[in-house]
């Protein structure tokens, strides 16, 4: 059975945004749940759950019927989208850790501090589910955090291997010679010699720098981003020139 469609066909005539309404089944640690998760603005979210959570519990039974033939009980969680609005990826959980609902996070971005730190809003995975970062801590150049209302594995399981966002109106300030992460992304690469190398697909955070990955045609090269190699970066022409080493390429 297509849980995800019976549900939205369950839920779409409830909600207002019927265009950002989604549902996503999810791997349970328990083997006879059928975890569902229903993202959807805050409004809608809110008339999902209902008064007293009399409208949630109409659903949970009815899908609980439609899974009885499979002996299987049925999880229903709710979850507010992001809001429409510009993002930037910041980073990706790789992992859990512990049973407190601690996220291993491999940053993407220069504002480690700011992005991450206590109270940080963030946005995750395709759905860009909003979390709020309780608590964080760094350990060699990753981020362990915690988000409020999710101190419990189970609450954040379905996080991993997802992408960190947020949103790119926040104002953290540059230095002269700092550029955004986002903005290196899908830059050409050209050696100073103006032979082509490839394209940035990826931005990886060391904590001495930030290395660039760089897809060729059959494979793919990191190149470290320092001032060394990179001779010229044009953001707006989306280009970078780099000082050819011996070894580099």
């Amino acid at each position: 059975m297509d849980y995800e469609k019976v549900l939205l066909d369950l839920i779409k005539p409830i909600v207002d945004d019927k265009e950002t309404v989604s549902v996503k089944q999810m791997e349970s640690l328990d083997e006879d749940e059928i975890l569902l998760y229903v993202y959807a603005n805050d409004d809608d979210v809110a008339r999902l759950i209902g008064r007293k959570g009399i409208m949630a519990s109409s659903l949970r039974q009815m899908m609980s019927v439609a899974a009885r033939n499979e002996r299987a009980h049925v999880t229903i969680k709710f979850e507010k989208r992001g809001l429409c609005m510009e993002t930037i990826k910041v980073g990706k959980i790789v992992n859990t850790r512990g049973l407190r609902g601690e996220v291993k996070i491999v940053p993407n971005t220069h504002f480690i501090h700011e992005r991450f730190g206590e109270g940080a809003l963030l946005y995750l995975g395709e759905e860009r589910c909003e979390v709020r970062v309780l608590r964080s801590r760094m350990e060699k150049g990753l981020v362990f955090a915690v988000f409020e209302g999710r101190e419990d594995i189970n609450r954040v399981e379905s996080f991993k291997g997802a992408d960190v966002y947020a949103d790119k109106s926040d104002p953290l300030l540059l230095a002269e010679d700092e550029v955004l992460y986002s903005d290196l992304m899908d830059c050409d690469v050209y050696t100073s010699e103006a032979v082509y190398v490839g394209r940035v697909v990826d931005v990886l955070e060391t904590g001495a720098h930030a290395v660039l990955r760089v897809q060729r045609e059959t494979d793919s090269v990191l190149i470290p981003f320092v001032h060394a190699i990179v001779a010229s970066l044009d953001v707006d022409e989306k280009r970078i020139v780099i000082e050819e080493m011996e070894g580099l390429l």
